[in-house]
């Protein structure tokens, strides 16, 4: 969806779609471990504390697709253009590819330790 909003010129569009790409994958690496979270900021957080996962894209993501879908470009001072669009394209579909792979990877073990640790949360 990031890229056919990205081809026809909608940058705030394609931000937006990018972050949420990586929240959902996020949220699949959550729910594979049976945690579930509604919170976006929660979400991440997590990510770092039971997976060691490096949270600044996300984060940066967050940012960026808040300011996109809520302030103008008045309000917080930036442009949606299409060389940020790209770059968020290209960060969610590094970041998504990573959480995959963890998920391929998850053990049983591995999942009873995380679900330990998020109770002890």
């Amino acid at each position: 969806m990031s890229k056919l909003v990205y081809i026809n010129k909608f940058y705030e569009g394609s931000v937006i779609n990018a972050y949420y790409s990586m929240y959902y994958t996020s949220l699949a690496l959550l729910f594979k471990c049976g945690i579930k979270s509604e919170n976006h900021g929660g979400t991440i957080l997590l990510l770092k504390r039971l997976f060691n996962i490096d949270i600044k894209i996300i984060s940066q993501a967050k940012k960026d697709r808040i300011d996109s879908q809520y302030y103008t470009r008045d309000n917080v001072g930036i442009e949606v253009n299409e060389k940020i669009a790209s770059q968020a394209m290209k960060d969610a579909e590094t970041y998504c590819n990573e959480i995959k792979v963890i998920i391929e990877r998850l053990t049983n073990t591995q999942i009873g330790k995380v679900r330990k640790e998020f109770e002890e949360i």
